[in-house]
Order: C-alpha cells, then sequence, then structure tokens
C-alpha cells in the first residue's frame, strides 16, 4: 500500500519510489524542525498535487480512486445518517422537556391566580 494513501496499491517501483520520496522529505523537515513527527507536509503535497493526478492516467489507479471514492462517500453518508438519527431524538427529548416546563409553568401560574 503506498505510504501516504494506505488505501492505494501500488504497482511495480511505485511503493519504494514513494516511501524514498517520504524519508527525504522527512530528513529534510527535521533539519528545520526538530520536533517533527508524522508525514512530511512536502510529501503530501507531492501526493496530492502531482503524484496522484498523474497515477490516475492509468487505469489501474483510477479505479483505486474511484472505490476510494464510492468507500468515503458511503462512510460519510452513513455518518451523516447517524447524526441525524440522535439529532432528531435529542431534539424530541428537548420538545418533550419544553412541555412539561410549559405544563408546570401554567400549573404555577394559575395557583398563583386561586390564592
Amino acid at each position: 500500500m503506498h505510504p501516504i494513501a494506505n488505501w492505494l496499491r501500488c504497482r511495480g517501483t511505485l511503493y519504494n519510489l514513494s516511501l524514498n520520496r517520504v524519508r527525504n522529505d522527512h530528513e529534510a523537515e527535521v533539519q528545520v524542525n526538530p520536533n517533527h513527527s508524522g508525514l512530511p507536509p512536502k510529501s503530501k503535497t507531492y501526493f496530492w498535487n502531482e503524484q496522484l493526478p498523474n497515477l490516475v492516467q492509468e487505469d489501474f489507479y483510477a479505479e483505486q480512486v474511484k472505490e476510494r471514492i464510492k468507500d468515503l462517500d458511503f462512510r460519510a453518508n452513513n455518518i451523516r445518517k447517524e447524526i441525524n438519527a440522535q439529532t432528531e431524538s435529542r431534539v424530541d427529548e428537548a420538545n418533550r422537556m419544553e412541555m412539561e416546563s410549559d405544563r408546570l409553568k401554567e400549573i404555577l401560574e394559575e395557583s398563583k391566580k386561586n390564592d
């Protein structure tokens, strides 16, 4: 799998070339920022702006990107459904509380009138 996009299967020397790029970018980043950890920003920028656009010219990689899009859209849609269900439930709960509060306020107001 690609060292930056772990969902992308590599062919040929792509993995080694990409990993070497990440290592070199990491070493350069550590020279500037000794506390740096994780993927170097330069590697991410290279992947998204140069490498992946070139790779998708090949069907092998374009198909993987299409599958990734489907997977991301499916997962995002499921999360949105969960959020909406939770939100509806919480809104219903808040509405019930407000209705009870309003009812209690009415009862208090009525009791003051009867005094």
